[in-house]
């Protein structure tokens, strides 16, 4: 039977000293007695001590020095040291406790006071065992509730993501058709209504995007834009949207705009009237009668910049010093109770505040319970066209008015559907698109550029998850090769902490997946100069999106069938980057088609499948498998076979000049390639090349082209 009493090693030379301590202290420990310092680390190797007896003066080696190797070895470190010698000067006593002994009892020596002292050293040791146990039981409570905490956190952020993207998708939708609606000959007070609902319905998608802002709120971060901008235009597109809701509510609204500010200024007005428009709110909102007061006034003006004067001021039921300390905080409102008397979340001031700070402003307020409330700031912009800026004004997509770019984009993405809605999307502004399957190939193509000293692409589009090579690493390469190409994020991973890494590794923007022509044309506008602007026909217009939204769900039928069986085989098969990367390809494919329901449990599976590691649930890929059929059965009922194309037969000649053509477009990734489709389908034994050619895998495509030539 093992024994439960505390073991403890005697070490002296002399054999009567080991008996008498033997026989003094078995009573209560297991007690071991070692002859010599060289054995005890003998005995050591098979047993641990809960404490040692150590003589001082022994042949051979010495306590002294028989300490210091018990302190050098990790293993002994903690086991506590007692000498036990007849050297009973203070040096000697000195010298022991500097070499790590935790006590010095001199010979000869009282039975009970040195099973006093033993017992009070394991006592302590105790204790201290206790509280290393207790402090790592503390640590890992800590550590399972940060952990906890991040998953909270993350579930939030993905929370945020979906609900965002939900709430995008219809708005947009509502935003396109009051645009198309206005062009049509309408009466005028219909289009009054129209247009208050377009004024409006962009208002509440700047809402929608700033409530994906939470999480740069709460670490102080909000990224702004840099454009040019008419702030006449800015303020008073806030008193025709106030006007009426003050009118409504019987309130008296003053607004002074001072028209001394005519030059074109160069910020953010998006974040601008967004702060503007949170102020008015809560001005009405908390003021049940009287006036809301607007000012926005010219304090420094010079050649190179304005700085302006913000104020909106209302005579509504104020607070108090306490409250207004308070005010800026997320998610807080004077009182609890304001939360259901008059509405919101109690995070719009919080916005204001980041958005004031970041344009490198502070926000005051002035308040009292009854007497109404005032908040201000002020703002300095830069004058466009002063010395140093070049940047000229441009118009912003409006409509159905489009500019004309002239140059080439080198688009790197893997996922087929997104090439597609890119490249046509590119198209339609005059744009050539060059297409590369992931981050290798296209970091390949800007090397073999710069090598031939041929003309550097205009823009490059980089997607950030793609195989062999990620969207970051290709940047990082393609920086270091000096070139001055503008690199463009395109991701649906767009939350801020994303944003940071891209521009970390040299990207200038992120267009966010799923994304509208006019959000693409918007961002080029910032870094390609167009050569004219054009106004499309709604006809062709609507003929050319459905067209395209028809490729889409042929395409993603055609390549969606038996997916979910080939997640769960490379699941069971360990390949968990292979299943990450199917999940997050569906991901993208169902946001290009509006599946949100499909795309959350799509983004639910990639997440839990990412860097590696398999946490996916059960669950999880039920939810997935049944979104995938319920779109899948839908979307088989809207496959449409392509337009017949006309017979056309080539002869041997024909086809090789065809052939020859061809090569050097796919060698370099050149979109023109697919217009060579319809003749090459005349071909015989030409629909391997086909299919490569339509799912933008030139490579592969050349390769096959390289056998039909041969043949």
């Amino acid at each position: 039977m093992q024994s439960n009493l505390k073991k403890i090693i005697i070490v002296d030379d002399n054999a009567a000293n080991l008996a008498v301590g033997r026989n003094l202290l078995k009573t209560y420990y297991e007690v071991y007695p070692v002859p010599s310092a060289a054995k005890l680390f003998v005995i050591l190797e098979k047993i641990v001590p809960d404490l040692i007896l150590l003589d001082v003066n022994m042949p051979e080696m010495n306590g002294y020095e028989a300490i210091k190797l018990l302190k050098a070895d990790p293993r002994f470190l903690d086991i506590p040291v007692i000498f036990l010698t007849a050297k009973n000067d203070e040096e000697s006593e000195m010298e022991g406790f500097d070499l790590g002994a935790a006590d010095y009892v001199t010979k000869p020596f009282s039975g009970p006071l040195l099973i006093r002292r033993i017992s009070s050293q394991l006592l302590l040791e105790q204790q201290k065992q206790d509280l290393i146990e207790s402090h790592a039981a503390l640590q890992d409570y800590a550590d399972n509730l940060e952990i906890k905490v991040r998953e909270k956190t993350a579930a939030k952020t993905v929370f945020l993501a979906n609900m965002s993207h939900e709430l995008r998708t219809p708005m947009n939708s509502i935003v396109g058709f009051s645009e198309l609606a206005l062009d049509d000959d309408i009466p005028p007070r219909t289009k009054g209504y129209l247009t208050k609902i377009l004024d409006n319905s962009e208002v509440l998608l700047h809402i929608i995007n700033d409530i994906l802002d939470l999480t740069s709120i709460e670490s102080g971060r909000i990224d702004l834009s840099e454009k040019v901008f008419d702030l006449q235009e800015v303020v008073g597109s806030c008193k025709k949207m106030f006007m009426p809701k003050a009118t409504e509510n019987g309130l008296m609204f003053n607004f002074y705009a001072d028209p001394s500010v005519k030059q074109p200024l160069i910020g953010d007005p998006v974040r601008l009237r967004q702060a503007l428009i949170n102020l008015l709110t809560n001005a009405i909102k908390f003021t049940p009668s009287g006036v809301v007061e607007f000012l926005m006034e010219a304090k420094d003006v010079s050649e190179e910049s304005v700085t302006v004067h913000f104020e909106v001021k209302d005579s509504g039921i104020g607070m108090t010093p306490e409250q207004a300390a308070v005010v800026f905080e997320p998610f807080t409102q004077a009182e609890s109770g304001n939360t259901r008397q008059f509405g919101g979340a109690g995070l719009g001031l919080t916005i204001t505040k980041n958005i004031v700070e970041s344009m490198g402003g502070s926000i005051t307020v002035a308040s009292a319970p009854g007497a109404g409330s005032t908040f201000g700031f002020e703002l300095t912009f830069d004058v466009a066209g002063k010395p140093g800026k070049t940047r000229e004004i441009r118009p912003a997509v409006n409509g159905m008015e489009k500019p004309v770019f002239e140059g080439e984009v080198l688009l790197c993405e893997d996922n087929v559907m997104n090439q597609q809605v890119a490249c046509e999307y590119l198209e339609k502004v005059g744009l050539k698109t060059t297409v590369a399957e992931n981050g290798r190939i296209g970091v390949d193509m800007v090397r073999e550029r710069m090598q031939k000293n041929e003309k550097p692409f205009d823009l490059i589009l980089m997607d950030i998850q793609m195989p062999e090579m990620s969207g970051v690493e290709a940047t990082v390469k393609i920086r270091g090769f000096d070139t001055k190409t503008p690199i463009i994020a395109l991701t649906a991973n767009v939350m801020p902490e994303d944003w940071i890494l891209y521009k970390k590794s040299g990207m200038k923007e992120c267009v966010g997946k799923p994304f509208t022509p006019k959000e693409l044309w918007d961002c080029l506008l910032n870094y390609l100069e167009p050569v004219a602007w054009q106004t499309e026909n709604n006809d062709e217009c609507e003929q050319s999106d459905s067209e395209l939204r028809q490729k889409l769900i042929n395409r993603f039928v055609e390549n969606n069938q038996g997916l979910f069986d080939k997640i769960i085989s490379a699941i069971n098969a360990g390949d968990i980057p292979l299943a990450h990367r199917m999940a997050h390809t569906l991901k993208s494919n169902s946001g290009q088609l509006g599946k949100s329901l499909l795309q959350a449990a799509a983004e639910e599976v990639e997440n839990a499948l990412k860097d590696g590691v398999n946490h996916v649930t059960l669950q999880q890929l039920e939810v997935l498998e049944n979104e995938l059929n319920a779109a899948m059965i839908e979307l088989e009922l809207l496959v449409q076979a392509p337009p017949p194309v006309a017979e056309k037969t080539l002869d041997a000649a024909e086809a090789r000049k065809l052939f020859e053509a061809l090569e050097p477009l796919l060698n370099d990734g050149d979109l023109e390639c697919m217009s060579f489709t319809d003749d090459l389908r005349s071909i015989p034994g030409s629909e391997e090349l086909v299919w490569h050619i339509e799912n933008f895998e030139y490579k592969t495509a050349a390769k096959a082209l390289a056998e039909l030539m041969k043949k």
